[in-house]
């Protein structure tokens, strides 16, 4: 399958695989790309269900272009909304909302619901003003076309508004439901999670940076999963070291360095970089030493981190690599 989807009249999207073989374009009118994910989603299912399986479903909802299936923005005319292009994205969120019922529906009829581990999260926090003129950053709730509701920044940046995301974990064999874990876990966990449970051997020379997170939904463990978290994306960076985060973005302007008391300042309202220098210093040179350990980045013609000069030789065929898979 291949994506036909453009943006300023050029391509945006790669090409969509099975497995490795590009398929034919998928034409006009043939479906909508999130439906076709939950379609093949509960295909797979069903063709696996008398054996053990992994399955990542990555929907392309809720995303840019502004676009959903007939009847979806009838769904939502109940909706009061201050600009109209956000029942678009509302009505997104509701295409995903079906396609992973549907999913757990098969889990149901399959006799698997109670037994799957099921992990559900996003990527990255709420994009800021695409699809009308808004202001980009410093600004929260009503005035975009998604909400990070009381946090601060958007998608792309290192504040909470762009990082902090969903994080669900449905296991009814074991995990009851509606409990509520409040220690920082991250998408790295989700692979360690997943091998100690399903005894999956580690093949990688690399230890994982995340950890298993059952000891600590279980009880077994009463500590935190990590007393440190980093986070980096092109020059903008962040690093949460207990109550403290230092958080460094570039807001389209002059380079903003911010530090935050987490556990007083959940919203990041307080920038305490001025009555704390002392601190901000300590999280700079942890970020810093940190940084410094990260490998090349074969698969990116960026540099791998701030201070490491970049070179071409690192790059590699990317089709090459997936022809060899």
């Amino acid at each position: 399958m291949k994506s036909d989807a453009k943006e300023g009249g050029k391509p945006w999207l790669s090409p969509l695989y099975r497995n490795t073989t590009t398929e034919p374009p998928i034409q006009e009118g043939n479906g909508y790309l999130t439906e076709l994910f939950t379609d093949e989603a509960v295909g797979f299912i069903e063709r696996n269900a008398d054996k053990p399986f992994f399955l990542h479903v990555a929907h392309f909802a809720v995303h840019h272009p502004w676009q959903v299936p007939d009847g979806y923005i009838e769904r939502l005319d109940h909706l009061k909304v201050h600009h109209e292009e956000r029942r678009f994205f509302a009505a997104q969120t509701l295409v995903l909302d079906d396609g992973v019922s549907a999913i757990m529906d098969t889990l149901k009829e399959k006799g698997l619901y109670d037994n799957t581990l099921v992990f559900f999260m996003s990527d990255n926090g709420t994009p800021s003003g695409q699809g009308f003129e808004q202001p980009r950053k410093k600004i929260r709730g009503e005035t975009t076309m998604s909400s990070p509701g009381p946090f601060n920044g958007f998608k792309g940046d290192t504040y909470e508004g762009g990082i902090r995301v969903p994080f669900i974990i449905h296991y009814p064999a074991q995990i009851p439901a509606g409990e509520r874990f409040e220690s920082m876990v991250s998408a790295l966990d989700v692979m360690p999670t997943i091998g100690a449970r399903f005894d999956v051997t580690e093949t990688n020379a690399t230890p994982f940076d995340g950890v298993d997170l059952f000891p600590y939904l279980l009880g077994e463990k009463d500590s935190a999963p990590h007393d440190t978290l980093y986070w980096r994306r092109d020059n903008d960076y962040a690093i949460r070291d207990g109550d403290w985060k230092l958080a460094v973005n570039d807001d389209n302007g002059p380079r903003t360095i911010c530090l935050f008391n987490m556990i007083d300042d959940p919203y990041e309202y307080n920038d305490l970089a001025s009555k704390e220098p002392e601190v901000a210093q300590q999280l700079q040179n942890k970020f810093d030493a940190w940084e410094a350990e990260l490998p090349v980045n074969k698969l990116s013609h960026k540099p791998v981190n701030r201070n490491r000069e970049f070179k071409s030789g690192h790059r590699v065929d990317v089709q090459a690599f997936n022809r060899t898979q």
